[in-house]
């Protein structure tokens, strides 16, 4: 159906980088030599070479926009709301006749586990156990299987020792009317 296919990657072709702008320096040679003189002149003389324009203080008048979301409104009349006549008659709720009884059994006590350690247990030893249980499992099965075995053949030996017996018994009877028809 398709739905976990790996979608094929288109790659498109590698773009090229657009030429950087040319760009002049921002201090003509002037200024810039002006700086070098400031610069490496002592801090303590007064640079008067720079052209430093002076600070002009200009002052702003907010604008006013009109808005008409802020335009008066005007108020609606009053509102009139309608009078709700309230009943004379109380509420009454029905009360059931009988109240459902519930047996009261005792509370039965559990003994709170003792709280001196907790349990943890390592990852390692916790899959040690586990593997031991499986073994143990398995001799289980084993002695079973051992055990279903041996039932087998003491079956198989009580069938043949009675085999032997009914055999026995037959030879005992022909012996004993041999010794009577012989000397009886």
């Amino acid at each position: 159906m398709g739905l976990f296919e790996k979608k094929e990657k288109k790659e498109l072709p590698a773009m090229e980088l657009p030429d950087f702008p040319s760009y002049e320096g921002g201090f003509s040679s002037n200024e810039a030599s002006n700086i070098k003189q400031a610069v490496t002149n002592n801090e303590e003389s007064p640079i008067t070479d720079l052209d430093i324009p002076e600070p002009t203080e200009k002052k702003f008048e907010p604008i006013r926009v009109k808005d008409e979301r802020f335009e008066k409104r005007k108020m609606p009349q009053e509102i009139k709301i309608p009078d709700f006549k309230s009943s004379t008659k109380p509420l009454r709720f029905d009360r059931p006749s009988e109240m459902p009884i519930f047996e009261e059994k005792p509370m039965e006590r559990v003994m709170p586990v003792s709280n001196e350690k907790t349990l943890f247990v390592k990852i390692d030893q916790y899959n040690y156990a586990i593997e031991t249980i499986h073994k143990v499992k398995s001799k289980l099965e084993e002695a079973k299987e051992i055990l279903r075995n041996i039932e087998k053949v003491r079956e198989q030996e009580d069938a043949e020792l009675k085999l032997w017996q009914r055999d026995l018994e037959e030879i005992k009877n022909k012996v004993m009317n041999v010794d009577q028809s012989l000397f009886g």
